[in-house]
């Protein structure tokens, strides 16, 4: 898993990828020409440092768990909800919005 550090990657999602929306998730995407890149944004909106940590802990496991087409920069925001989800409500979420936005591999 190759995670997205650099902050104009991220804003280039924001404003010019896709976007699909859960209860407790938002997932951005926009192709591009290498190996599919995750980063994961938490607000300090949701909680203190554990809360948050636990929530990307969270999200990079459930990832880990599914084969996602190459060749995307992902950026998973987690919203309000996330803070109360336990793995599986986070698990179910992303495949959802893998799903909808077709990344996934069946």
């Amino acid at each position: 898993m190759i995670t997205i550090k650099e902050n104009k990657i991220f804003k280039k999602a924001y404003y010019k990828g896709k976007k699909e929306i859960a209860h407790n998730l938002v997932l951005y995407y926009i192709p591009n020409n290498g190996d599919t890149k995750i980063g994961i944004t938490v607000s300090k909106k949701i909680g203190n440092a554990v809360t948050r940590n636990r929530i990307r802990r969270l999200v990079r496991e459930s990832w880990r768990t599914f084969c996602v087409k190459e060749g995307y920069d992902v950026i998973i925001v987690a919203r309000t909800a996330a803070a109360k989800s336990d793995f599986y409500a986070i698990k179910d979420a992303l495949f959802d919005l893998l799903c909808k936005s077709e990344l996934i591999l069946q």
